[in-house]
């Protein structure tokens, strides 16, 4: 989306709200910004501003702030929502490397779940559900139906980026966009079975002797399946 260059991006301000305002825990690899804001209401607000001299578009995580979200129904009639899964069997493992003291809740499928059905059930908002493996396997035609569904105007340019230089909304949190950092545009997947992906996880929970590994997938994969099935029925439904 920033390589697009006509809407202002926003990278997660709201773990400032969870890590550094509420105090949930201490994220490795998070060298906060002093002027950031870490108050809910003044993070909406710096959003809301800039929304008033562009589209903005804002890459956030459920679990931060997903219950105080549904709590204002003019907010969500305002907003609209995509929300991105990866199959757990992958994002468990790749989050794991990078924090190995990463909690259930930060997983984070069933607060995606929870708030994508919020948002229907309760404020009759619908939201575009995405498959992150669809997107790896299928660029071009994924950014189009995304585009369509949202009614964003499509821009072929937000395929290819260059790599000189780290967004500035990345410094704080550099070291876990180091694939994509060094990267020019969406790579391919490496294709593995469904039975391959599994034992793959058992094994690297193993070796990283994280048994509580096995348990967040568990818990996470009933929301995943969930929001697979939303995600697919609406690639058929929009084509």
């Amino acid at each position: 989306m920033r390589a697009r260059e006509d809407v202002s991006c926003f990278h997660e301000p709201f773990m400032y709200y969870y890590y550094k305002q509420l105090g949930i825990r201490t994220m490795p690899h998070f060298d906060a910004e002093d002027d950031h804001p870490r108050e809910y209401e003044a993070i909406w607000a710096m959003l809301q501003k800039q929304a008033l001299k562009s589209p903005v578009f804002v890459k956030d995580m459920s679990y931060y702030i997903y219950q105080k979200v549904l709590s204002d129904e003019s907010l969500c009639k305002q907003l609209t929502n995509t929300f991105l899964i990866r199959n757990p069997l992958k994002s468990i493992i790749s989050y794991h490397k990078l924090d190995a003291a990463l909690s259930l809740e930060e997983i984070g499928l069933d607060a995606q779940w929870n708030l994508y059905h919020g948002l229907e059930e309760k404020m009759g908002v619908e939201s575009v559900v995405i498959e992150a493996e669809s997107v790896q396997e299928n660029p071009e035609k994924m950014l189009q139906w995304f585009c369509n569904s949202i009614g964003l105007k499509y821009k072929s340019q937000a395929l290819k980026w260059e790599n000189t230089a780290i967004p500035k909304a990345w410094e704080s949190v550099q070291t876990w966009h180091a694939e994509i950092s060094n990267s020019t545009s969406i790579k391919r997947p490496e294709y593995s079975t469904d039975a391959e992906l599994e034992q793959q996880f058992i094994d690297y929970a193993k070796s990283a002797k994280a048994p509580q590994l096995i348990d967040y997938l568990h818990y996470h994969r009933k929301y995943y399946d969930l929001l697979k099935s939303v995600a697919r029925t609406q690639q058929q439904s929009r084509k």
